[in-house]
C-alpha cells in the first residue's frame, strides 16, 4: 500500500506542477510583439526589427543611359552674397 499512496500523492503533484509548467513556457516565449508589454522588457533578447515595405526589385539611383542633373558653377554669377557670422563662435 505504500507505493500506491505514494503514487497517488505523486501524481497529485504532477495535477498542481503541470498548468504551472505551462504558464512559465507561455512567458518565456512572450516578448514586446506578442504581448502588451514595451519594447525595453525585451532586454538583450529582443527580437530584429522586420521592415513591412516590400521589396521592388530596383536598383537605386538613376537608371543607366540617363543623363546626370548636376547645376554647374557659374563663371559669372548674378549676385554674391557673403554669409559672415554675427560674433566669434569661441570669444563672443
Amino acid at each position: 500500500m505504500g507505493q500506491d499512496s505514494e503514487i497517488a500523492l505523486l501524481r497529485g503533484q504532477l495535477a498542481v506542477l503541470q498548468p504551472q509548467v505551462a504558464d512559465l513556457a507561455a512567458r518565456v516565449q512572450s516578448n514586446s510583439r506578442n504581448s502588451s508589454r514595451p519594447p525595453s522588457w525585451d532586454g538583450l533578447a529582443r527580437p530584429a526589427p522586420k521592415s513591412l515595405r516590400g521589396k521592388s526589385g530596383r536598383k537605386p539611383g538613376r537608371p543607366k543611359g540617363q543623363p546626370g542633373a548636376t547645376m554647374q558653377l557659374s563663371d559669372h554669377p548674378d549676385k554674391t552674397v557673403r554669409h559672415r557670422p554675427a560674433k566669434c563662435g569661441c570669444c563672443g
